[in-house]
């Protein structure tokens, strides 16, 4: 196939923005300027959690020139997007972004997966690891409690849960926040508590905990009763002005007529 020709106006002179050697030549010049090998944007998640049958989306930022090629591996082999059992689905926009989406995940899609970048100037790899999440389980629930003031009130719960829930702790369905005389505990795998230190009978409610992952959340509650010691002391209520009228009795009370009989 003969090479194309040159684009010439009517004086035979050479067009050089309709000139495909010319064309070509200013797209060398622009990547031999801009050209660097690909890589990933940071702030990558490379462990992920998924429920089962749920969907999750993966997104990773594409960055390189001229633009990479961009190839998906699941466990070292290339992903499946085309047989009709698949459910894993890979997109790219404009060549500066690619996403994997898995729908109704399941334990066959737990593993590593692999993306890769790759032009003439070098390669760029990310792993992303994803993991079957389990919903939160209370194996120790909250137990109701009655307790003194001034002595120090421990409740405890065991939750499971992967990965791991987050903990919130809730006072009449607020939260509690760590003071002097509240602190919270981890202890082990499962056992988290909260110790009020010095508790009140202000302090007696409804307590709640709450745990929360990908999977899901749950919770627990119980009712905490503190009973004050002695003669309650330190129990001051605030006073009140009350104005004084003098009205006649008539005028505050209505007497029926059989009653003055």
């Amino acid at each position: 196939m003969a090479p194309p020709r040159p684009v010439l106006d009517k004086n035979k002179r050479v067009i050089p923005l309709l000139d495909p050697y010319a064309e070509r030549a200013l797209e060398q010049a622009y990547a031999e300027q801009f050209a660097c090998a690909p890589w990933f944007s940071p702030g990558v998640t490379d462990h992920r959690y998924c429920a089962e049958n749920d969907t999750i989306t993966i997104s990773l930022s594409v960055n390189g020139y001229p633009d990479p090629k961009i190839q998906w591996k699941f466990r070292g082999w290339d992903v499946d997007t085309t047989s009709m059992s698949s459910n894993i689905k890979t997109t790219i926009i404009g060549g500066a972004e690619t996403i994997l989406t898995i729908t109704g995940f399941s334990k066959q899609n737990v593993g590593q997966y692999q993306c890769f970048l790759i032009n003439q100037y070098g390669d760029a790899q990310q792993n992303i690891q994803i993991d079957l999440a389990e919903r939160p389980n209370f194996i120790q629930p909250l137990m109701d409690r009655t307790c003194s003031d001034g002595k120090p009130m421990k409740l405890d719960v065991r939750v499971e849960g992967n990965p791991y829930p987050e903990i919130k702790w809730l006072r009449d369905w607020r939260p509690i926040v760590e003071s002097h005389r509240v602190k919270f505990v981890h202890d082990g795998p499962y056992l988290c508590s909260m110790i009020i230190s010095e508790p009140i009978w202000r302090d007696s409610g409804i307590y709640s905990v709450i745990a929360v992952n990908d999977a899901g959340q749950a919770t627990t509650s119980c009712t905490v009763t503190v009973e004050a010691d002695g003669e309650y002391n330190d129990v001051q209520l605030p006073r009140k002005k009350v104005g004084i009228q003098s009205k006649k009795v008539r005028e505050i009370y209505e007497i029926a007529e059989e009653d003055e009989k």
